[in-house]
């Protein structure tokens, strides 16, 4: 076992016919792509951060 330094996220109600994903690059909010998740009905959910060690 591992000690996770984040904290368990609280499970927010979600509707049937929708299934939770994550996103990088221009379909974040805000950029050129995010609309094909929009017009689809796609909600913003949450933001995450990576750590500031990380590099792509």
């Amino acid at each position: 076992m591992f000690d996770n330094p984040y904290p368990e996220a609280a499970a927010l109600p979600l509707e049937e016919d929708y299934r939770e994903i994550a996103v990088v690059g221009a379909h974040l909010s805000g950029m050129p792509l995010n609309h094909e998740l929009t017009t689809r009905g796609g909600i913003f959910r949450s933001a995450a951060k990576t750590t500031d060690a990380y590099r792509l």
